[in-house]
């Protein structure tokens, strides 16, 4: 009798045991049909999406598990400072009349045939916390980076495709820094 009651606990351990891994299992390959259907692509922070009514269609991403960060890879000629001086030209020659205060983070991806595109833009107070600036401003801000066309890719470095990011500082629609 108490040989009989111990066979019975085993055997209930070993069917919840197997239950569970059975569960397991099962859960397993429906999470891998799943995401069997997502396209295979990098969807960490440098992933910018095609946009139709935001990109040109003539854009080419030519691997988009690849992208790099361009902080010092993909340079602008005549440097930094070149660059800055170049956004805020721009910038300056346009009489905008604004309050606005915080940042302008434009961030674009530079492909391997040396063409910038999918430009992103997003507004933030000095607080960091999201907000809208007007669209006059926005526009001009994202016009001063997409007209520049002095980008180069340090040597050895021409084929792969990487993420670019400015940061403008506004203090009542004027620039105070450029970030890189």
């Amino acid at each position: 009798m108490n040989q009989s009651i111990q066979l019975k606990r085993v055997l209930l351990i070993f069917g919840i045991g197997f239950s569970f891994i059975l569960l397991a299992c099962v859960q397993h390959l429906d999470f891998k049909k799943s995401t069997s259907n997502l396209p295979r692509t990098n969807h960490d922070l440098s992933y910018i999406p095609f946009d139709k009514d935001l990109d040109r269609s003539d854009f080419v991403v030519c691997d988009s598990t690849a992208f790099q960060s361009g902080r010092n890879r993909l340079q602008y000629i005549g440097g930094n400072e070149q660059l800055k001086q170049d956004i805020r030209r721009f910038f300056e020659s346009k009489d905008l009349q604004s309050d606005f205060s915080g940042y302008v983070i434009i961030r674009f991806l530079h492909n391997c045939h040396h063409e910038a595109g999918r430009y992103r833009l997003e507004t933030l107070n000095p607080d960091f916390s999201k907000s809208e600036a007007p669209t006059s401003l926005r526009d001009i801000c994202l016009h001063s980076i997409k007209r520049l066309d002095a980008w180069k890719k340090a040597e050895g470095t021409e084929e792969i495709e990487y993420y670019k990011y400015v940061n403008l500082k506004l203090e009542r629609g004027e620039i105070q820094h450029i970030l890189l």
